[in-house]
């Protein structure tokens, strides 16, 4: 019955009770237990998480012992100790692999590599520069202020709305938590080929808000700030 545990190849570090081991051939061949992490333990009850060492029950012929290669607990806000279990079931099927991932990580399943054996991680709160750093070159900031263009133009007419909004609201800002106080706003209506403002009072969807709908009418009624509005809603 022995055998139906895993042969784990020499230079294989696993996980056990949050520590790290490695299992190191013995090349003088003789009794390992002295120098072995494990010397001491009932080794039958663990065998499921690190395999045979003795060479006449190994695949390979070695005799092995296990080094701890470091003493620090991994994933100290995992409830699950055994991070990695590379062993054998009683049926001679191999078990699954199983991996805890540190807290605030998920598995970068697009740059991990099964083929090869390669999990790779990745940060669950990513930042902007992890952004800019996956894009390279293709980003809306990087296009914007290379090319002179279309986006440059409505980010343009964007920022020149706003600037008209402050003028009007005076410092005015809309009070999210009021219920009762609407904000205006422009919107254009493609069906009936016009411009007209709507209010919100609780609800943002990330428009140019005005204090009053009169001073949102001016806007859309003055002909001065017509382009600024058609390049932001029509192009």
């Amino acid at each position: 019955m022995a055998n139906k545990f895993k042969t784990l190849p020499i230079g294989t570090i696993f996980t056990y009770n949050g520590n790290k081991y490695k299992v190191c051939k013995d090349d003088d061949c003789y009794y390992t237990c002295n120098k072995c992490a494990f010397n001491g333990t009932n080794c039958d009850t663990i065998k499921d998480i690190r395999g045979n060492c003795i060479f006449g029950h190994r695949t390979d012929h070695a005799q092995i012992y296990y080094i701890q290669i470091n003493d620090e607990t991994m994933n100290k806000d995992s409830d699950n100790n055994s991070i990695i279990t590379p062993t054998l079931n009683t049926d001679n099927s191999l078990n699954d692999l199983h991996i805890d991932c540190p807290k605030g990580y998920s598995i970068d399943v697009e740059h991990s590599d099964l083929s090869k054996c390669i999990i790779k991680f990745k940060n669950d709160n990513i930042t902007l520069e992890d952004i800019y750093e996956n894009q390279g070159k293709d980003t809306f900031i990087t296009n914007v202020v290379s090319n002179n263009t279309h986006t440059y133009n409505k980010i343009y007419a964007i920022a020149a709305l706003i600037d008209i909004a402050n003028y009007y609201n005076k410092g005015w800002k809309p009070d999210w938590n009021n219920g009762i106080e609407f904000k205006y706003y422009i919107v254009f209506d493609y069906f009936d080929d016009i411009y007209k403002t709507k209010s919100k009072s609780q609800t943002c969807n990330n428009a140019i808000y005005f204090a009053h709908r009169e001073d949102a009418q001016s806007v859309i009624d003055n002909p001065n700030f017509r382009d600024i509005l058609d390049t932001i809603y029509k192009d």
